[in-house]
């Protein structure tokens, strides 16, 4: 029996030099029909002119590459079904409808983005997804997921099975054999995801460690239940800030699925953040980008009609939006994205009136658990239940990805992000101002 193995390299093999193992064991678009064994992998004379990435069969998976936008827009109902029966961890940034959505607005000629989405096929039916693009980081490839700089999560969809991490390397090594890339980076990738066993097992390099602080709402079996755990103090706090706001107005606390009204509400959210973290001196590289505020509209209105599970709330008191929130609900979970409070009102606690009533609001429709996702910080630890980690990973395929990886992900970037924020927020806030590339990393 043969096995088709790469060859080993300064940056490491691609751990499929087992000829014992029969799922390993590959057969070419020629072999297809061939029994295991028939095909020579690589040295198979069927294989010669074959175009790098081509579909391949790797034991009764079918993996193909999908490049073409068409292409991509055909797999909607297939992905919409893996969607629902796949992984543990509901995340929303692997819907069909989100990397629809993204491609609306961060795809195209000019964008320096390429779709390079991987799937495998058993039987014909669709039981995994890497979504992934390339693109060209300062003159080197970089294969990533696809969802920067909106989505807050990365992984792999895919169907549970008794095999699934065998699977899950014949993807990883289909993909360092047949895209180019100087170096992959799987950002934001959760300790739960489907990912994170695979990553771990091959030791790929931790460039970047964070958490994502959550709330368990399944602990009680009602709100009220839930929010006994709230001191006295938090309870006496909420009720005078609720007083406070209501002298000033009437409070209002708005609801929206998808729709017109739906899409106003979050481009004035949006509006307001990039409000407060000019007053924070923070610049967001994401937020500032116009496509974002673009993306995020459509979503909130639905447009195509695929679900994404857009949520826009807001505080509102009189006419002025005092909080808001845009957040995401993916079967059992609920991620709030962009969570803004207006400064005017910081005396009445708005964050702490916002945040009660989402968590009764989730708790009443049923929902399980809040995430606050990451960066984590103390406000979100406040309420929080527990945390689950998350890392951003890279592998080097080339000497220039190796000096980028482990020079500037790995080494600088943690390091000056520690520098900027050492910066007092004022004088982050001028000096942002005056040149907002150096307070990007803040």
């Amino acid at each position: 029996m043969y096995a088709f193995a790469s060859a080993d390299s300064f940056f490491g093999s691609s751990n499929f030099d087992r000829a014992d193992s029969p799922i390993f064991t590959r057969t070419c678009e020629s072999c297809r029909n061939l029994q295991n064994g028939s095909c020579l992998g690589s040295r198979c004379h069927n294989r010669k002119g074959q175009r790098k990435g081509a579909p391949q069969y790797e034991a009764s998976l079918l993996l193909e590459l999908v490049t073409d936008r068409a292409e991509f827009d055909a797999l909607a109902e297939e992905w919409a079904e893996l969607y629902d029966r796949s992984g543990a961890f509901s995340n929303p940034f692997l819907s069909f409808g989100w990397c629809w959505n993204w491609c609306n607005h961060f795809l195209g000629e000019g964008s320096g983005t390429e779709l390079c989405i991987l799937t495998g096929r058993r039987f014909g039916r669709l039981v995994m997804v890497w979504p992934m693009v390339r693109q060209r980081v300062f003159g080197m490839t970089n294969l990533t997921w696809l969802g920067a700089p909106v989505s807050q999560y990365g992984d792999v969809l895919a169907e549970k099975s008794s095999d699934d991490l065998e699977l899950l390397e014949m993807g990883w090594d289909y993909l360092r054999r047949e895209v180019s890339a100087d170096f992959i980076s799987l950002g934001r990738v959760r300790d739960d995801g489907t990912i994170t066993p695979l990553l771990k097992k091959l030791g790929v390099q931790v460039t970047r460690q964070d958490s994502a602080p959550y709330v368990d709402l399944a602990s009680a079996d009602s709100f009220d239940a839930y929010a006994e755990r709230y001191s006295s103090r938090h309870r006496k706090k909420r009720r005078r800030s609720l007083r406070q706001l209501e002298e000033k107005g009437v409070v209002n606390h708005a609801f929206h699925y998808d729709g017109a009204e739906a899409r106003v509400l979050t481009e004035r959210i949006i509006e307001m953040k990039h409000r407060w973290l000019k007053e924070k001196g923070i610049v967001s590289s994401g937020l500032s980008d116009q496509r974002t505020t673009a993306f995020f509209a459509d979503v909130a209105e639905g447009v195509g009609g695929y679900s994404t599970g857009c949520r826009v709330i807001a505080l509102t008191c009189g006419d002025e939006l005092v909080a808001g929130e845009i957040s995401f609900a993916s079967k059992d979970n609920v991620s709030g994205h962009i969570v803004v409070f207006n400064s005017d009102y910081d005396k009445q606690s708005p964050g702490l009136l916002m945040t009660e009533d989402n968590l009764r609001l989730c708790k009443e429709f049923g929902y399980e658990r809040y995430d606050f996702m990451g960066p984590c910080e103390q406000h979100k630890l406040d309420w929080a239940d527990g945390v689950v980690d998350m890392n951003d990973y890279a592998k080097a395929s080339s000497l220039r990805g190796y000096l980028w990886v482990n020079g500037y992900l790995g080494w600088g970037r943690p390091r000056l992000k520690t520098l900027v924020n050492s910066i007092p927020p004022g004088v982050r806030a001028r000096v942002a101002k005056l040149h907002p590339a150096l307070a990007r990393f803040a």
